[in-house]
C-alpha cells in the first residue's frame, strides 16, 4: 500500500512537473528571441535583463528535472524503485 502511494505520488510529482516546463520553455525561448532583436540594436542593459530570464527559467528548468521523471508505464517501475530506495 505504502508503495503504491510513492508511486502515485512520483506520478503526480512528474505530471506537474510537465506542466511547469511548458511555459517555462516558451518564456526561455521567446526571451531567447527578444534579446536577439536587442543585440541588433545594442541596448546592453536590457539585453542583460534578458538574458536574466533566460539563465532563470532554465534554472527553474534544470530544478524540476531533478524531481521529474516521464508518467509513462516505461518509466512507472523506475519510479517504484527509485521511491522504494529512497524510503
Amino acid at each position: 500500500m505504502e508503495s503504491e502511494k510513492r508511486a502515485s505520488m512520483g506520478f503526480l510529482v512528474a505530471g506537474v512537473a510537465h506542466e511547469l516546463n511548458n511555459p517555462l520553455n516558451n518564456i526561455s525561448l521567446r526571451a531567447e528571441i527578444v534579446n536577439k532583436e536587442i543585440r541588433k540594436y545594442s541596448d546592453e542593459k536590457l539585453s542583460n535583463y534578458v538574458q536574466d530570464i533566460v539563465m532563470q527559467s532554465e534554472r527553474a528548468h534544470n530544478i524540476i528535472n531533478t524531481f521529474s521523471t516521464s508518467p509513462g508505464p516505461a518509466n512507472q517501475r523506475k519510479w517504484k524503485n527509485r521511491t522504494s530506495s529512497a524510503l
